[in-house]
């Protein structure tokens, strides 16, 4: 039943309350970036929001605590986190931070390691904890959290006024706004499916739609002679480990087999005949316990170049402009490291490509896919060191190329052909596989003889006379089966999405589908994808935005690509960048923020950027003394001066009481596009027996975002450089002290010192003051032992508040001059 539109007045006294359907990561995120936005000072008065969610209590319908631990992630704990970190330039002050890694690392959480897999129920485990520190950390006279275990099945209001929220159970809420933070959403049958549901009713066959594993009632399987599986994504890793589950195998550890185990059946499952249009297998990842390695930086397809190429006229096409470059980057890597038999193009398309880049079927698609599964986790286990280099590169490669899908760099023809068509499946088989296990689990199965590979061009039909479903891959024999499971997730396609929220606005023309950017002359085309505004607002077939309900996740996935399940720290990760907009937008719509140009919520920063020649990297104690002297040389010039054009910005920062630093990282061309910023840079000489030179320009402070292009894509997280113990300077005026019991990154001791040497500059006198001028503001950088540091006695003590690396306030230096 569709509920009709009602009329709303516009113009009305805010009602004070919101409702956020959705309790997944993207809906649990908006609460915590809500509560952070509660306790701001430019928070005005009571709201109540309301967190809607059949499975509220248990993580929401992906992540619930109750599912099978036979279900795990497909990322390490420390590939996950809930708050912002500064890669996010977070506007909202971040407090209690931790990772899904720092969470489950305790003891009395399972005590895992960072680069472990963990069963999914865990990652719904840290989200009800995310949640519930939110709720206790709100002040209830400023923010109320109700969790409401219901389902949401319309959404009806004005394009700019109150809506109303109608509840399974009968109850309508109205409220001010509204965000659905959403995963996958369930789809009607295609066509196909549809044909092969009926057929499979009439002919007493099984048939499993795409699905969420966990709505998927797997002891139907057994039983059954053969079932077909469509799919050799993540998805049909988890078809090997829940049939097993089901019947009651077990795996026992077996040295003697290829994959390292042995099967014990339970009795009744079925033999599984896997395939897919492509026949790529998921390349499991490598095990990299107990730390996972830095990330790659690439040389080849970098930032600068994908700024490069986005700009180039008339669109990219992968094959012509992209795929050249990252074959070069992965032989460029492969040289460097020494791993020869991988540096040319030729061994890294067979790498890449084990049975061909043209989907074609095989006739000896069983073998030649198990050979590949046995390779794949051989290289996983060890693992190989060849192998985890290429699985970094790619993973980086992975994020250029999704760089340029969000600048829209593509062609519409080679985005569709090329990125959604292929290149899409080939990055998530080559670096986004499964955990180690998983994969000799499916081979141990196909040792059992209860798998075997159809390989690619996978077709299905209905014999009706044999009355089984067709498996064929070219113009080989048809294999007979009793089954089908669709190992997939449903797809984004408006037309077919069976929530009732969604349906209900499709039908009343309040939702429309997006289009692809047309940015290079090209025919626009239709997608699956709801169409929102910049914003997240759904714009409706008339064009008009309803500017009170905000959008997020999978299904606007066109206007929001890169849409990820879970948010990685140190990548600026767009779901919670979002969520953090989305809870501003929303307490906006409530009248707890004040409705203007957001200025009063943006932090103001000083950028710090520094020099990082990866071929020459300079010692970390130099580069944060450059950092700490091109500071104080900033705030010591006329330019800054009563009546320079600095002196407003410094005024401004300095006196919103926290002299917050940012530091980046440039090379090449990117650092010379710094030096036409305004600004200060100091060098220190290199030493040959230690390290590069090092490099740093500091620029006046202004607003976190937007930023200046030259700044906008420098990286923030994972600054790292040769690690010292003092810097060379000698007998410079003033010494700036690390604390011994801290571990920073080289990007975070640059900030501490640069703070602690501006505040020796405000404490001193002027004399003092002239001497220290004299010498080009020389400091002198240690790390104290902890005799040292326990004596304390220092003018200047620097206390972090802990918002990013540290977990809560924490010393960090001391200055004495």
């Amino acid at each position: 039943m569709t509920i009709p539109a009602e009329p709303m007045p516009a113009d009305r006294t805010p009602l004070r309350r919101l409702a956020v359907i959705g309790a997944g990561p993207r809906g649990i995120a908006v609460i915590e970036r809500l509560g952070a936005a509660s306790r701001s000072e430019a928070w005005r008065g009571s709201v109540e929001v309301h967190l809607i969610d059949p499975h509220v209590d248990r993580g929401g319908a992906v992540w619930r605590t109750d599912q099978s631990r036979a279900l795990l992630m497909n990322t390490a704990t420390c590939q996950t986190t809930m708050y912002p970190d500064a890669s996010c330039a977070p506007v909202l002050p971040v407090e209690g931070a931790q990772t899904l890694a720092e969470f489950l690392g305790r003891e009395d959480n399972g005590g895992y390691d960072s680069a472990d897999i963990a069963p999914r129920a865990e990652h719904g485990r840290y989200l009800l904890t995310v949640l519930a520190q939110a709720e206790a950390a709100a002040d209830p006279s400023r923010l109320r959290i109700v969790r409401r275990a219901a389902e949401a099945r319309d959404v009806t209001g004005p394009l700019d006024g109150p809506q109303r929220v109608h509840l399974d159970d009968g109850e309508v809420l109205e409220v001010d706004a509204v965000v659905l933070a959403l995963g996958h959403l369930a789809t009607a049958p295609s066509p196909r499916s549809r044909r092969i549901a009926e057929a499979a009713e009439r002919l007493g066959l099984l048939h499993v739609p795409s699905a969420n594993p966990l709505e998927v009632d797997y002891t139907a399987l057994l039983g059954r002679e053969r079932v077909a599986v469509q799919g050799m994504g993540l998805n049909f890793y988890d078809a090997v480990g829940m049939p097993r589950e089901a019947a009651g195998g077990r795996f026992l550890e077996d040295p003697s087999t290829p994959s390292g185990l042995r099967y014990l059946p339970g009795g009744a499952e079925p033999q599984l005949l896997v395939g897919s249009r492509t026949g790529v297998v998921y390349r499991p990842k490598p095990d990299l316990r107990p730390h996972l390695p830095a990330p790659y930086e690439p040389t080849v397809l970098t930032a600068g170049m994908v700024e490069s190429l986005a700009a180039r006229p008339g669109g990219l096409d992968h094959e012509r402009d992209v795929l050249p470059l990252m074959v070069a980057e992965l032989t460029g890597a492969m040289a460097r490291a020494g791993f020869d038999a991988l540096a040319d193009e030729e061994a890294i398309l067979r790498l890449l490509f084990p049975l061909g880049r043209r989907c074609r079927a095989l006739p000896d698609a069983h073998a030649r896919t198990r050979a590949v599964l046995r390779e794949a986790i051989a290289a996983a286990s060890a693992p190989d060191p060849a192998w985890t280099l290429a699985f970094r590169v790619l993973s980086a490669l992975r994020i250029r190329v999704n760089e340029l899908v969000d600048r829209g760099a593509y062609t519409s023809g080679s985005f569709l052909r090329d990125i959604d068509g292929f290149l899409k499946n080939a990055f998530a088989s080559w670096a986004s596989g499964p955990p180690v296990r998983r994969a000799r689990e499916a081979l141990a199965l196909e040792e059992a003889g209860l798998l075997v590979f159809a390989g690619p061009a996978m077709s299905i039909e209905v014999d009706e006379d044999a009355r089984r479903f067709a498996v064929r891959t070219g113009d080989g024999p048809a294999v007979l089966c009793d089954g089908l499971l669709e190992a997939h997730l449903p797809d984004v396609d408006l037309p077919r999405f069976t929530s009732p929220l969604v349906r209900a606005w499709r039908e009343r023309g309040e939702v429309r589908a997006a289009l692809l950017p047309d940015r290079h002359g090209d025919e626009p085309v239709a997608t699956g994808s709801i169409d929102v505004a910049d914003d997240g607002t759904p714009i409706g077939t008339d064009g008009e935005a309803f500017a009170r309900r905000i959008l997020l996740g999978i299904p606007v996935s066109t206007a929001q690509p890169g849409s990820a399940i879970t948010a990685e720290p140190g990548t600026a990760p767009q779901l919670l960048r979002r969520a953090e907009r989305a809870a501003i937008d929303l307490a906006r719509h409530a009248g707890a923020l004040p409705r203007t140009s957001g200025e009063e919520l943006v932090p103001w920063a000083m950028q710090i950027v520094v020099l990082r020649d990866k071929k020459d990297l300079a010692a970390d104690v130099d580069v944060a003394e450059a950092g700490a002297r091109a500071v104080v040389a900033l705030l010591d010039d006329e330019r800054g001066a009563l009546g320079g054009p600095w002196h407003d910005a410094l005024a401004r920062w300095v006196e919103g009481g926290r002299i917050r630093k940012i530091v980046r990282r440039a090379d090449g061309k990117r650092w010379r596009d710094v030096q036409e910023l305004e600004g200060v840079t100091v060098e220190v000489p290199a030493d040959a027996a230690v390290a590069g030179p090092a490099a740093v320009r500091a620029l006046p402070p202004g607003p976190v975002r937007p930023l200046p292009h030259a700044l906008d894509k420098l990286q923030v997280g994972g600054t790292t450089f040769v690690h010292e113990g003092e810097s060379r300077t000698a007998d410079a005026p003033v010494t700036v002290e690390v604390s011994p019991l801290i571990e920073i990154t080289s990007g975070k001791l640059v900030a501490q010192v640069a703070h602690a040497a501006q505040r020796a500059y405000d404490l001193m006198g002027a004399e003092s003051r002239a001497a220290w001028r004299a010498q080009g503001f020389a400091v002198r950088v240690e790390r104290a032992d902890e005799t040292t540091w326990a004596r304390g006695g220092r003018p200047v003590s620097i206390v972090d508040a802990g918002y990013t690396e540290l977990g809560g306030p924490t010393e960090t230096t001391r200055a004495r001059w």
